[in-house]
């Protein structure tokens, strides 16, 4: 299974168990991290990935630090900001990232990725 859509299920797990906030928060916000990660072991896919997903990809980033400083000022900061709609957006972003990142290997395949 593609990294990303494995991530998207964990985070579906996750959101379904009812999980501590922390951990949801913390699993909804390393999604940036993976797919820029992932989409960086494909050379040319960024600048191939739709405006949207660059976007958003850069967007999940700087939430992913915001959300960190929030955290450490004040942890009611960070409980005032929507994750049950963040880790809908992440699910969304890693499978569709996933999908290109599949094409992608499917047309460039490669042993190490």
């Amino acid at each position: 299974m593609n990294v990303l859509r494995q991530h998207a299920a964990n985070l579906k797990a996750t959101a379904a168990a009812g999980t501590a906030q922390t951990e949801l928060m913390h699993l909804t916000l390393s999604t940036g991290q993976k797919v820029r990660s992932e989409v960086e072991k494909r050379p040319g896919l960024l600048a191939a990935l739709p405006t949207q997903y660059r976007v958003l990809i850069n967007t999940a980033g700087q939430m992913e630090r915001e959300v960190q400083e929030l955290a450490g000022e004040t942890p009611r900061a960070a409980e005032s900001f929507d994750l049950a709609d963040v880790t809908r957006t992440s699910i969304i972003m890693s499978e569709a990232v996933a999908g290109f990142c599949e094409k992608y290997d499917a047309a460039h395949p490669q042993p190490n990725i």
